[in-house]
């Protein structure tokens, strides 16, 4: 997606997927379990949510959100919940994006914006450069600063490692 159509459908939606676009970001999953594509359909994450407690008129997020975290939350950590508990039992994976989702941190858009920035990359056009100093401190002058040592260099950390 370009930066017109982000903004397009930001206009149209909020921060938030509406089904077309859902079921096409979900289509290129690419799973754990060596399959490709939607675990659940919409009806399901649905079903799912009204099953264990989900609101999905909360503001927060949308039945599309809820949609996409819940198989994303299964294709990236399928591995895990089975090993963690001896089952693929849906409830294991509803618990864990309700987690994802109610972050405290975030008030809106969570799943749409992590779509945006993380899997697009989008950058922040409007960042200042305030902003990213107060995010990252000096590290554009990490090279050629004599206070860093060349493992913390390496490791790209904007501030020093006590050794004691």
């Amino acid at each position: 997606m370009d930066k017109y159509k982000f903004e397009r459908h930001e206009l149209m939606y909020g921060p938030h997927f509406n089904e077309s676009c859902a079921t096409e970001v979900v289509s290129h999953m690419v799973n754990e379990d060596g399959t490709k594509g939607a675990h659940w359909t919409i009806e399901q994450t649905t079903a799912f949510a009204n099953q264990y407690g989900v609101s999905l008129t909360s503001g927060k997020f949308n039945k599309y959100d809820w949609f996409v975290v819940l198989n994303m939350i299964r294709s990236d950590y399928y591995r895990f919940i089975l090993g963690a508990t001896n089952s693929d039992n849906p409830k294991h994976f509803v618990e864990l994006a309700k987690a994802w989702l109610n972050d405290k941190d975030v008030e809106d858009g969570k799943t749409w914006n992590y779509f945006k920035y993380v899997v697009c990359g989008a950058h922040h056009e409007d960042e200042e450069e305030e902003e990213y100093e107060y995010y990252y401190p000096r590290k554009k002058h990490y090279e050629e600063d004599d206070y860093y040592t060349e493992r913390e260099i390496r490791t790209r950390r904007p501030y020093r490692i006590s050794r004691y």
